[in-house]
């Protein structure tokens, strides 16, 4: 995940970094946007496989969250990836739990 490396420029992380500025209330999330303007769609999208690589659910819920903000940015967005990601998050958390604990990934 190029999302989380350190001095990451791709659209991802970019992304995700705007979406942190906008929870601090920050102007730099309109700026980043912008920036990433023509990659937009390409980099929700990379936000919400990265949300199935991840293991934690914060991580998960951070992620998913940052490609909902970038979704809000498209023209036409189609949110069937966004909602599969969700249920099937889900799905694997309830079976990772520690009383069930089978160690499932989404790959």
């Amino acid at each position: 995940m190029s999302i989380f490396r350190p001095g990451s420029t791709t659209p991802s992380a970019i992304l995700y970094t705007a979406w942190e500025s906008f929870t601090q209330r920050l102007s730099k999330a309109d700026e980043s946007i912008r920036s990433i303007r023509l990659d937009l769609a390409a980099a929700v999208d990379e936000c919400i496989d990265a949300a199935g690589q991840e293991w934690e659910p914060y991580w998960q819920r951070r992620l998913l969250n940052a490609a909902k903000f970038g979704r809000g940015f498209l023209d036409l967005c189609n949110p069937t990836d966004y909602v599969n990601m969700g249920q099937t998050l889900k799905v694997l958390n309830a079976v990772r739990f520690y009383e069930i604990g089978i160690p499932l990934t989404y790959s």
